[in-house]
C-alpha cells in the first residue's frame, strides 16, 4: 500500500485486528497501521514521514503528521492528542 512508503521504523505485524490488541499496542509511541478493511493491524510503533511540501494548517507535530499522511494518501488518519485530550481524525483534504 502507499501508507507503507512513508512508515520508518516500528515493527511489522501483520496480525488479525482486535481492539484489545490496538489498545496495548496503542500505549507505545508512534504510528499502528491497519488495512483499509479494518482486518488486520500491519505494523506498530511506527514514524511516519509524509511530504513536509503539503500545507497542513496543525501546529503540533502529531497532527501535521496525521494532516499530512491524509492528504498525500487519502486514507483516514486518526491522531489523539494526551495532553489536550482531542482525537481527530482527518481523511484526504478534509
Amino acid at each position: 500500500e502507499e501508507i507503507m512508503e512513508l512508515v520508518d521504523g516500528g515493527f511489522y505485524i501483520n496480525s488479525e485486528y482486535t481492539p484489545s490488541y490496538v489498545y496495548e499496542l496503542a500505549k507505545m509511541d508512534g504510528a499502528i497501521v491497519i488495512t483499509g478493511d479494518l482486518k488486520k493491524i500491519v505494523c506498530a510503533n511506527a514514524q511516519l514521514i509524509p511530504d513536509s511540501s503539503i500545507p497542513t494548517y496543525e501546529t503540533g507535530t502529531r497532527h501535521r503528521t496525521a494532516h499530512r499522511v491524509a492528504k498525500q494518501t487519502n486514507n483516514i488518519v486518526i491522531a489523539i492528542s494526551q495532553r489536550r485530550n482531542i482525537i481527530t481524525m482527518y481523511k484526504g483534504d478534509i
